[in-house]
């Protein structure tokens, strides 16, 4: 039986070490960059800057979980995505965005929760406060209702508001 040179054995493990540490490394780098745009959203207030970083930090986001899968999301990055759900001009991307972390972002949950309540009382109440709309016809109730089940894994129809919504958009089901 022949052996392999130790020289041969300790340079295949040196190379393997390196690739997992430039791997590792890089993924830090990448997260890093994450949250730097993440807090440039943060702190715009113009809605074309806002705008054009919203694309920047979905793109990133997507890139991201391409790459390393959403897994590799820290808590850091879904608390800071989980903040700006009580920021009217940032909330339904910042939901949007936990949706795509799916399960992995479950510590926004009450967050969410928190953002669903304030708009429903808020088109239950008919405030001078519009609900927040991203397309036509589109409100952050609907968006909340549709990512709350991505990270939950639960049926929306457990949250009250959620069944409630449901309950008026199809009449003809019975409470």
């Amino acid at each position: 039986m022949k052996r392999f040179p130790s020289k041969i054995l300790l340079t295949a493990l040196f190379l393997l070490l390196s690739a997992c540490i430039t791997t590792t490394t890089q993924k830090q780098i990448e997260l890093n960059n994450l949250k730097s745009l993440i807090t440039e959203w943060d702190n715009l207030t113009e809605a074309t800057e806002v705008t054009e970083k919203e694309a920047e930090v979905g793109d990133a986001l997507d890139e991201f979980i391409a790459r390393y899968s959403t897994a590799a999301i820290d808590d850091q990055t879904v608390d800071m995505l989980a903040s700006l759900t009580d920021n009217p001009q940032k909330s339904l991307f910042a939901v949007l965005f936990l949706g795509k972390i799916g399960p992995r972002a479950e510590s926004a949950v009450p967050s969410l929760e928190r953002a669903l309540e304030a708009e429903w009382e808020k088109r239950q109440l008919k405030e001078n406060n519009p609900p927040v709309t991203i397309y036509v016809g589109v409100q952050l109730v609907d968006v909340i209702c549709h990512t709350l089940p991505k990270i939950t894994l639960e049926d929306a129809s457990k949250n009250t508001i959620c069944a409630e919504m449901d309950r008026r958009r199809s009449p003809s089901k019975k409470p």
